[in-house]
This record gives structure tokens, C-alpha cells and sequence, in this order.
């Protein structure tokens, strides 16, 4: 499997608006890569290009995307496009998923007198009984499931193979990038893809990801040719969601009064029918997690609150911007009705 494969593989957000994030690949002390990926609503978009000194080991470019949905909250892949160059050879991979069944082409080239030339196509069609990822969109389901699940392994379907990738969280590290302290899990993962080319996977690859952001912050990972450590460069977001879209991905901080086991009521807040309490959990004076329960009537109610909640967690401190909250659900209709729901959590987090 190749770079961009691999790092699109790795690099998951289930958010709707849109994301960019841009890695540098060293091999030993030297850069040799440049790798990014956008994420948009249900879209998958990245790219790679080698550095001049990346390019002493062979050009490359890649550029493709994905494109997935959701169906009664389970992930579902619906298309992949991959264009894939190397030295003088280009293969273009096109897969359509459609219910229990993938439909795969491939198509190579290769240069020849200042142009490349069609060499070969390759077409199959696959049933599986079980859902199999694209290399992209594997990315968004491994840093869904291992929020609730620990190990267990990320179903991708790649050049005309499927395979079943080992993962496991190893631990919680905090890691310095540029002078910024990221809060992250450390996860381990064991590919064993049977595909050609310069960088062929192997051995153990490890991925610290962002707790908060939810995306690696640094990869180390081995080829045949040797070890390669990507770190991030740069991350550009653009928040805008719609209320509707934020429920399909889940609540994460809404928990029942049975559950509360160590928390401590922060604040509650009523307005007519509407009824939020928010809880934290603080471990040697710092809050480490943030909670609540509502009235589950209201979806905008419950979508605001669990944000306040992850906004409590990143800060450590209930000292948030709630105008960010707002901003965040900008294409959401009815704002008026928004920022009512917004001024209750508000008095349930800071009280009054």
C-alpha cells in the first residue's frame, strides 16, 4: 500500500463541516513527504507529494477521495477515487459500494514519450456479507470505534483484497508539537497489506491521536525501505453543523443519573419544559470529564449541552466561549430558538 493510502487509511473525522489537516513526513532526520486531507460533509478529499529530497527515493503524487453516508448511525461507504503515481507508472483506483456488494476497477498507466499511456485495466466485482471500508473512510470508522472500544480490528477493502487490521489503545500521553500540549491515546496497529511498490507496510505502526480533536497529532510507522515519523504541520477548520447532523454522530457527554458515580452537580437550569443539569468530574482539583442530562424532547437543547460539555473537557474549565457554541450550529434554522437553549445550558454551567 502506498503513502497517501496509508495516511488516509489513519486519518479519521466524522465531522460535517470541514477540516484540513497537513502532515510532514521525515525518513530518519530528513523530510521527505508532504501529505494533507479535508474533510467535508460525507467527503473524504487528501493529497501527497514528495519533497525534492523525498523525490531521490522516487516521485510520487496522490490525490483521490471518498464519499460516505450514514444509515441508522452505522458508517457506510459509497465510493472511492484514488489516483495513485509513482516514478513513470500511474494507477487510478475507482470503487463503487453498494449494499452487499463492491464494484472494482483499476486502471494503470505509464509514461512514455511525454505522456502516459493506457497499459491495462483491471474489473471485479465483490459480495461480502459484513460492511469493508475504502482506505479513506476506514480512517473516520477507527477513530469512531475506539472511543467505546479498545481493540478489535477496521475492515478495509483495498486493490482487490480485503483485510481485517489489528488495532489496540495502548495509553493516554500528552505530546508537544510546536510548543502545543495535546492531550492524545497512543494506538497501535499491525497491517499486513500484499501490495507492490516503494513503500510497502510492515511491522508495527503507532498513531498518538488527539482526544479532543480526534485526529493524530504524530505517526510512527515502518516500510520495507525503513521507519518514517509524520508529525502535523498545520490544521485549518471551518465549524459549521446542523443540529440534525450532530445527533447522527452521537452524543458523547449525555449520561443517565444511575451513571453519574463520581461526578458532582455543577448546575441545573428549567425554562417552561426545557430542563439541562450539567456534572464534572475532577481529579486532583482539575476537571477531567464534563456531563449532563436533559429533557429529551429537545434535540437543539441536547446538541448545545454536549458541546458545552466538550468545550468544559478541553479547557479544563467551565470558563467557555459560549458564542463558539453558536457559531458552531451557524446553518442551523431557527436561531432565535437556538439561542434560547443556549441560555439555559449557560445558566446550568455558570449558574444565575
Amino acid at each position: 500500500m502506498y503513502i497517501k493510502s496509508f495516511l488516509s487509511l489513519l486519518l479519521f473525522f466524522s465531522f460535517s463541516f470541514s477540516l484540513e489537516v497537513c502532515y510532514k513526513g521525515y525518513y530518519v532526520f530528513f523530510p521527505v513527504i508532504v501529505n494533507c486531507i479535508n474533510y467535508k460533509q460525507k467527503k473524504v478529499e487528501a493529497y501527497a507529494f514528495s519533497t525534492p529530497l523525498g523525490s531521490l527515493f522516487k516521485k510520487v503524487r496522490y490525490e483521490g477521495n471518498s464519499r460516505y453516508t450514514y444509515e441508522n448511525s452505522i458508517l457506510i461507504p459509497k465510493q472511492f477515487y484514488f489516483t495513485q503515481q509513482e516514478g513513470k507508472h500511474k494507477y487510478i483506483h475507482n470503487y463503487i459500494f453498494k449494499e452487499n456488494t463492491i464494484f472494482y476497477e483499476k486502471r494503470h498507466y505509464k509514461f512514455q514519450n511525454n505522456k502516459y499511456i493506457f497499459k491495462e485495466k483491471k474489473q471485479k466485482t465483490f459480495k461480502t456479507k459484513e460492511i469493508f471500508f475504502d482506505p479513506f473512510t476506514s480512517s473516520i470508522y477507527l477513530y469512531k470505534v475506539i472511543k467505546n472500544k479498545k481493540s478489535g480490528y477496521i475492515p478495509i477493502f483495498y486493490d482487490g483484497r480485503f483485510y481485517k487490521v489489528p488495532y489496540k489503545v495502548e495509553k493516554k500521553e500528552k505530546i508537544n508539537i510546536d510548543g502545543k500540549i495535546y492531550k492524545t491515546q497512543k494506538v497501535f496497529l499491525n497491517p499486513e497489506f500484499k501490495s507492490r511498490g516503494l513503500l510497502k507496510p510492515t511491522g508495527n505502526w503507532y498513531l498518538w491521536i488527539d482526544e479532543n480533536l480526534n485526529i493524530p497529532i504524530k505517526m510512527q510507522v515502518r516500510f520495507t525501505i525503513g521507519s518514517f515519523k509524520l508529525v502535523l504541520k498545520s490544521l485549518k477548520l471551518e465549524e459549521k453543523m446542523k443540529v440534525s447532523e450532530y445527533h447522527k454522530q452521537g452524543l458523547k457527554n449525555f449520561v443517565e443519573d444511575e451513571n453519574l458515580s463520581g461526578y458532582e452537580l455543577l448546575g441545573e437550569a428549567k425554562e417552561k419544559v426545557h430542563k439541562v443539569r450539567c456534572f464534572i468530574k475532577k481529579e486532583d482539583g482539575k476537571i477531567i470529564d464534563a456531563k449532563f442530562n436533559a429533557s429529551k424532547r429537545c434535540k437543539k437543547l441536547l446538541a448545545i449541552a454536549d458541546l458545552a460539555c466538550e468545550k468544559i473537557k478541553e479547557n479544563e474549565s467551565i470558563n467557555i466561549n459560549f458564542d463558539e457554541i453558536l457559531q458552531f450550529f451557524k446553518d442551523e434554522k431557527e436561531q432565535d430558538k437556538m439561542k434560547a437553549r443556549l441560555e439555559i445550558v449557560k445558566k446550568a454551567v455558570l449558574g444565575g
